[in-house]
């Protein structure tokens, strides 16, 4: 949602555009992602599995490293 805040806006309102995109980036992107229990987070958890952030690390017969 932030990265489309600005489309709207013409390119002299430079400043209006970044208060848009401060308000978007800081509050309600905040709100939205408080609203959703940790629990309910599945997202989150599969691209830190990905990203090699969270989990245990389990190498498969090639060498590949799986985290789950």
């Amino acid at each position: 949602m932030p990265v489309l805040a600005d489309l709207y806006l013409a390119e002299e309102d430079f400043r209006q555009r970044l208060s848009v995109c401060q308000y978007l980036d800081k509050e309600v992107v905040d709100r939205i992602v408080d609203a959703v229990p940790m629990s309910e987070r599945h997202g989150i958890r599969r691209w830190g599995q990905a990203f090699g952030v969270i989990g245990t690390p389990r190498y498969a017969p090639d060498g590949a490293v799986i985290y789950r």
